[in-house]
């Protein structure tokens, strides 16, 4: 997922930490090394769960990652460090953003195709009830009142 061996530590800041070929975003903007998952459930000892976050490679590659970070307690309750299970979830999120881009063009077309239905009634609500007699000539007016 982030092109490094199994036993290298790619935490936001890992202890001699090197220039690792990406950098950690959220919301568009970069991460510090202080607010990554694993970070706040060490630093804070609670649970960091559903965390979204955005890898750029340096080669322009982008990957979706969803943390969850629990902090490793010693036997007295203070926090030792953190533990964290990271998710590849960037096809889940393309295919859901999809899902939503198209819910909102769907939305887009009901919506005109209810202004175009009310439109066509308010057209025929405000023709006169003679109005089919008048446009077919072999009828005439007496017709339509149904006189002969």
């Amino acid at each position: 997922m982030l092109d490094l061996p199994p036993v290298v530590n790619a935490s936001v800041n890992p202890p001699g930490s090197r220039n690792f070929p990406f950098r950690f975003f959220q919301d568009g903007r970069e991460l510090k090394s202080s607010d990554g998952p694993m970070q706040v459930a060490a630093r804070e000892a609670r649970e960091v769960l559903d965390f979204e976050a955005e890898v750029r490679f340096d080669d322009g590659r982008r990957v979706q990652l969803l943390v969850n970070a629990v902090p490793l307690l010693d036997e007295a309750g203070k926090s030792r460090g953190s533990l964290a299970i990271v998710m590849d979830f960037s096809e889940r999120k393309r295919l859901l953003e999809e899902i939503q881009r198209e819910r909102a063009q769907l939305r887009i077309a009901l919506d005109q195709q209810q202004r175009d239905e009310l439109q066509q009634y308010r057209r025929t609500a405000e023709q006169p009830l003679d109005a089919p007699f008048r446009a077919e000539p072999r009828y005439k007016a007496r017709d339509a009142a149904g006189k002969r």
